[in-house]
């Protein structure tokens, strides 16, 4: 079974609990009408108040789908670009899985 693909209206969390805001930057393909996530597109996380704090998050890419030739954004493996920390998919959209 496939990871979905990550939108604009995923909720994603970073590993001090605060909630990151995904700007998709393809806004050409949507699911469910919300433009999908590709690899590259900012997911800022703002304000995160730890010491060492997640600015950005950075997605899996999917190796087969593309948008614009960019990769899409899979629901498997987010973690921070600053630090390394993993960071959380609370929800997300279930209609197009992704391999």
């Amino acid at each position: 079974m496939g990871s979905p693909v990550l939108t604009a209206a995923s909720v994603l969390i970073c590993a001090h609990g605060t909630q990151a805001t995904p700007i998709p930057g393809n806004p050409r393909v949507f699911v469910s009408g919300v433009p999908v996530l590709c690899v590259g597109d900012p997911v800022v996380v703002a304000p995160c108040n730890a010491e060492a704090p997640c600015l950005m998050l950075k997605p899996a890419a999917s190796t087969r789908v593309r948008a614009s030739g960019q990769p899409l954004a899979m629901a498997t493996t987010l973690v921070s670009a600053a630090n390394g920390l993993p960071a959380m998919i609370a929800t997300t959209q279930q209609r197009v899985l992704l391999e």
